[in-house]
C-alpha cells in the first residue's frame, strides 16, 4: 500500500517505469503526479515559450464559442436531454475547431472577414 511508504519519490523512482506514478492521497503527496503531468504535456516549456497559440481575436472568439458549445453539451448530457441535442452542441464545437485548424470551409472565413465591411456607392 503506497500510503504506508514514507518517501514516495524514492519508491516511484525505484519501482515504477516512466509511465507510472505512485501517490498518497491520505498524506497529500501528489507532487510526483503533478511533475509527471507537467512533463507529459511539456507545461513548463509551453509557458516559457513565446508561442502564440491563438493568433487573432477571431480565433479567441471561436475558442470561446467552442467552450460554450462543449459546456452546453455536457449540461444537456447531465440533464438527460435527448442525445441529438447533446450531439448537436458537440458537432457545433467540432465544426468551429475545424475552422481554426484549417479544415473548415474557406468561404466561411472570407464571410467572417468581410461581413463588417460596407460595400456601396
Amino acid at each position: 500500500k503506497i500510503d504506508t511508504i514514507e518517501d514516495i519519490s524514492k519508491y516511484n523512482n525505484e519501482l515504477f517505469d516512466n509511465n507510472m506514478v505512485g501517490i498518497s492521497s491520505i498524506n497529500n503527496q501528489i507532487e510526483d503526479l503533478i511533475k509527471k503531468i507537467r512533463s507529459i504535456f511539456e507545461v513548463d516549456e509551453f509557458i516559457e515559450s513565446d508561442l502564440n497559440v491563438l493568433q487573432s481575436n477571431r480565433q479567441i472568439g471561436i475558442f470561446e464559442n467552442i467552450k460554450h458549445d462543449l459546456e452546453n453539451s455536457i449540461i444537456s448530457l447531465n440533464n438527460h436531454e435527448p442525445l441529438d441535442l447533446v450531439i448537436y452542441n458537440y458537432e457545433q464545437a467540432n465544426m468551429k475547431l475545424a475552422k481554426i485548424l484549417g479544415n473548415g470551409n474557406e468561404y466561411d472565413f472570407l464571410d467572417d472577414l468581410f461581413k463588417n465591411f460596407c460595400v456601396g456607392k
